[in-house]
């Protein structure tokens, strides 16, 4: 089994570090290079919460629109499904599917 950490240094360069089956003795260490500590970062970023804005990016068979912004107001099920609130809908909350919005950045 592999696992790989990301770590912050000091000087705020991520590393890899990837074990081979819980053996540290096989670890290795790689300096990511800026556009890799980008990209590393988008995606560490990318976790819904609650209070979170999000961006609908699928029509559902709801008032809301592709393009339209709401508030996490629930997590269902550790992320499968989430309770968004749209204040310029009236308020409305509606359950949305992960694959259904994205995370404001």
């Amino acid at each position: 089994m592999k696992t790989i950490r990301i770590e912050m240094r000091t000087n705020k360069t991520y590393a890899f570090i990837e074990v081979t089956n819980g053996d540290a003795k096989n670890a290795k260490e790689v300096t990511l290079t800026p556009k890799q500590r980008e990209e590393i970062e988008k995606i560490l970023n990318t976790e819904i919460e609650e209070h979170d804005i999000v961006t609908v990016t699928k029509k559902t068979d709801t008032r809301i629109e592709v393009g339209d912004k709401g508030t996490v107001v629930h997590i269902h099920k550790l992320g499968e499904a989430y309770e968004v609130e749209f204040a310029d809908k009236n308020n409305i909350i509606i359950t949305m599917c992960k694959n259904e919005i994205e995370k404001c950045l």
